[in-house]
């Protein structure tokens, strides 16, 4: 795709942020994509963003992060582009333009998640739209009511300019009664937030969405190279961003616990904001106090920056996201296909079913001559070198060769009552490894014909996000063979991501290495029906009715081992599949085996939610 990346330009603006925070570069770790910046100023907003979409894009990342206090384009201007209704992701101008205090109100609403109160001293002033940490001095804990009162008057005071800003952003024609009535109100303006104060540790949670669903990652600490100049425990503008704060990624090794509770709380939190529009997620700040409550303190509408490497914003997500910063671009981009083009989706898939609904109708004629011998060899390969004892799900099925495989093996049976039967003539006895299976596939035929075999527990027609998003029971294995070439290449990344975030022990995946000139072609294996289905594929292809195949090579070598979920990769190996009966060309797969170190201390790194 051709992408276009808004950023919010600081020309003239003087806003402290420019020094901090890097310009957001996806570009730089992703090759699947190009991207091109153009740079919005808030006065020339609507014209920059209407010779930008002149140009064609195919999709839009909008960081367009000012708020309506600030110099820098953000809240007016993505108000503007969301109004074209283009396929974009990023930074939704209901995030920018209200403040904290939104947050806090809808989550004392809904019970969840926990936030701090208001009441009781000691409570902590701070502005009501502002990241960063920026506004806050040195004296924002009050203890009484006459330090309340001094820290308000100086955050009004801080805030003055700011809200004169902000109502001629807004059109209003008394700017200085406008600032006055906010003054006047006290500690109950809007743009000011005071919440009750407690000691404890800061961390913060990364939560990025997929399709209706999300994910919280790792937990990360903030730590201290040194104690902190003042004696409250908080951060500043310049603690933030300064030498004498860093970032930690949280061990669940250490408090299974914690880990959760601070994913949880992130879930909820990412639920309640509505931060679904801007199709991303969000990093969400949080205070745990010495007993072990979580409280959520702040949420900020962009789970990644794209930095240059090693800027700490970005941890969690190369160390605890499937795939890392290339695979959250792809996954940004599926969001918004799975939101906005579900029809478009659905033909497609429809496209791609009736090919295999025909294609079941010749299988026994292609089984007979042998056509699927070389697979087979290679799954059984497979189940004689690994274990795939517990339960398996097998995407993709097609016909079933998978479970025909497994269950003609003498490693294992599929049973539930028992693990050991007699083996062989001598009377001893070999325990074999229980295994349940289940299987989907997008095409009737082939689960007709799956049914008909019986190797399966349960069949499902569905496509395999949609079955990994809606698993109702634990998965230990997830398998993949030969089915995900027809899968677009964002997609693709989103369905990495879905397995290494469900799968409990092991990934076993096929990638085909499909020669370009195949591309266009069904996957066929006999000459007399070539001619027969290359007319009705080549019209579907047209029509949008199917996806060409696709080859994923490359972007499973990008995609590497999410070693800080406790993965790895034990088996990579290149094989001779097939000679292609379309166009002579030899077709090769790659196999890889991932599996995950067994801890049942530790469990999942990530926490998923099917729906929020």
């Amino acid at each position: 795709m051709k992408i276009c990346v808004f950023l919010s330009s600081y020309k003239g603006s003087g806003c402290v942020s420019e020094k901090v925070k890097p310009a957001s570069q996806p570009g730089e770790f992703t090759s699947q994509h190009e991207f091109e910046f153009r740079w919005i100023h808030k006065h020339k907003a609507k014209q920059q963003i209407n010779d930008a979409v002149a140009e064609g894009f195919d999709f839009y990342f909008s960081f367009l992060w000012g708020t309506p206090h600030d110099d820098v384009a953000g809240a007016d201007a993505s108000r503007y582009f969301e109004s074209l209704d283009l396929p974009s992701c990023g930074i939704h101008s209901s995030e920018t333009s209200q403040t904290k205090n939104v947050f806090y109100d809808a989550a004392r609403l809904h019970g969840a998640p926990r936030v701090p109160g208001v009441e009781r001293f000691p409570l902590f002033v701070k502005p009501g739209f502002w990241c960063s940490s920026q506004l806050i001095d040195e004296r924002p804990v009050c203890r009484n009511q006459d330090e309340l009162e001094s820290a308000l008057r100086r955050m009004h005071e801080a805030l003055h300019e700011p809200r004169m800003k902000r109502a001629t952003a807004l059109g209003i024609e008394d700017p200085i009664g406008f600032v006055r009535s906010l003054e006047a109100a006290g500690r109950s303006s809007e743009d000011i937030v005071v919440l009750e104060y407690f000691e404890g540790q800061d961390y913060s949670c990364v939560v990025v969405q997929l399709g209706p669903g999300c994910v919280a990652l790792t937990p990360v600490a903030y730590r201290g190279k040194k104690p902190l100049a003042q004696k409250a425990q908080f951060i500043t503008f310049e603690g933030k961003f300064g030498q004498s704060t860093y970032m930690e990624l949280l061990r669940k090794e250490d408090d299974a616990t914690l880990f959760e509770n601070i994913q949880q709380a992130s879930i909820e939190a990412f639920a309640v904001r509505s931060y679904r529009k801007n199709i991303t997620g969000c990093k969400v700040d949080l205070r745990v106090t010495p007993g072990g409550q979580v409280f959520v303190i702040d949420l900020n509408p962009q789970p990644a920056e794209f930095g240059p490497a090693g800027l700490y914003e970005c941890i969690p997500i190369t160390h605890c996201f499937p795939g890392g910063l290339g695979a959250l671009i792809d996954v940004y981009i599926a969001n918004y296909l799975l939101r906005h083009s579900e029809s478009e989706q659905d033909v497609r898939r429809a496209g791609i079913a009736s090919t295999f609904d025909r294609w079941a109708t010749y299988y026994d004629y292609y089984d007979a001559f042998g056509a699927f011998e070389v697979e087979k060899k290679s799954l059984a390969k497979l189940v004689g070198q690994y274990d795939f004892s517990g339960t398996i799900l097998d995407l993709g099925c097609e016909a079933g060769i998978f479970g025909q495989v497994l269950a003609q093996s003498q490693k294992y049976m599929r049973c539930t009552s028992t693990a050991s039967h007699p083996n062989g003539t001598d009377g001893t006895k070999e325990t074999k490894r229980i295994y349940r299976l289940l299987g989907c596939d997008i095409s009737s035929g082939m689960l007709d014909i799956c049914r008909e075999k019986g190797f399966y527990d349960s069949l499902d027609q569905t496509d395999m996000h949609s079955a990994l998003m809606n698993l109702t029971t634990s998965i230990d294995h997830m398998v993949c063979f030969s089915a995900r070439q027809h899968i677009e290449p964002e997609m693709f990344s989103f369905i990495m991501v879905l397995l290494f975030v469900r799968a409990r022990t092991s990934i076993t995946l096929s990638v085909e290495d499909i020669p370009s000139v195949y591309k266009d072609f069904p996957y066929v294996h006999n000459e007399q029906l070539t001619k027969q289905f290359d007319k009705a594929i080549k019209a579907g292809i047209k029509a949008g009715l199917m996806t060409p195949n696709n080859n994923h090579t490359g972007a499973m070598e990008a995609f590497g081992v999410p070693e800080g979920l406790g993965w790895q990769l034990v088996s990579k190996e290149r094989a001779f599949c097939e000679v292609s009966p379309v166009t002579g060309d030899l077709l090769y797969t790659t196999w890889f085996r991932f599996e995950r170190a067994d801890d049942e201390r530790v469990g999942s790194y990530t926490m998923f939610k099917s729906a929020i």
